[in-house]
């Protein structure tokens, strides 16, 4: 089975169509089971196509585009998204599960002690159930925010799923491998795919300023992550679309792994 998660950055991306062709063409060829996206979003005044969580999809929903694109190549994907909040006053802003997998339940549970769609902490992580197992993609706050500290939001997430048996967390964690938010992750239950991988990389993915980061507070960050709550054997842990394997198409790198 591979696993992808990627905070794509989608609409806000310069040069936003060559990098959706690129990344449709790159999951052509890798075939992920399972992608979880981060930071997915659409216009506020494009046309509304489906109703959906949160906010109704419209036209040029990033996780609708992507689908779109592989079903038109002859692969048989499926998105769930859920709308969390308005962003740069022009956009909606969710998170994404695609998955050729069929799915069997659903899931979505706020982890901010917001839900005010105005309010950019707000969060929430989106989980679907295929063959017996869940995935949640998942964007969490910084940990040392003062506001809503990612503690909370992590406490809130695994105490929302602690009993079920076969889980699979991915996202962005906004939390360094070497900062006290990790070590919470570790030390609650969860095990680091990256860790157990067989064969790995750096797993950087993240180089440099970005959104939510200051300047001079970014170095290289190891920040997006694939967790389980079983220890498994993992055949591989791979940074993507890091401009090595497979090209930019985001400010953050994607994590593909296979179990």
């Amino acid at each position: 089975m591979k696993l992808l998660t990627i905070n794509t950055h989608s609409l806000i991306e310069e040069n936003y169509e060559i990098k959706l062709d690129i990344f449709i063409d790159a999951i052509y060829r890798i075939r992920p089971d399972v992608i979880a996206m981060q930071e997915v979003n659409q216009t506020t005044d494009a046309q509304v196509t489906a109703l959906g969580k949160g906010f109704d999809i419209r036209e040029d929903n990033h996780a609708l585009r992507v689908c779109d694109g592989l079903n038109h190549l002859g692969l048989n994907y499926q998105y769930f998204w859920h709308g969390i909040k308005t962003a740069y006053g022009k956009y909606q802003e969710g998170i994404a599960v695609i998955t050729h997998l069929p799915v069997t339940q659903t899931d979505s549970v706020l982890i901010s002690k917001s839900n005010d769609t105005t309010d950019w902490r707000t969060r929430y992580a989106l989980g679907v159930c295929a063959g017996g197992e869940w995935f949640y993609s998942i964007h969490t706050g910084k940990y040392d925010d003062e506001n809503d500290p990612f503690s909370n939001q992590w406490r809130r997430f695994d105490s929302h799923v602690w009993e079920k048996e076969k889980v699979w967390v991915m996202g962005d964690f906004n939390c360094d491998s070497g900062s006290p938010g990790y070590k919470e992750i570790t030390e609650s239950g969860w095990y680091d795919t990256f860790c157990m991988a067989k064969k790995q990389d750096t797993g950087v993915t993240v180089r440099g300023a970005i959104d939510g980061w200051r300047d001079g507070e970014v170095s290289d960050m190891r920040i997006d992550y694939i967790f389980t709550n079983r220890k498994l054997p993992v055949k591989s842990s791979q940074v993507v679309f890091n401009g090595v394997n497979e090209e930019k198409v985001s400010d953050h790198y994607g994590v593909l792994v296979e179990v």
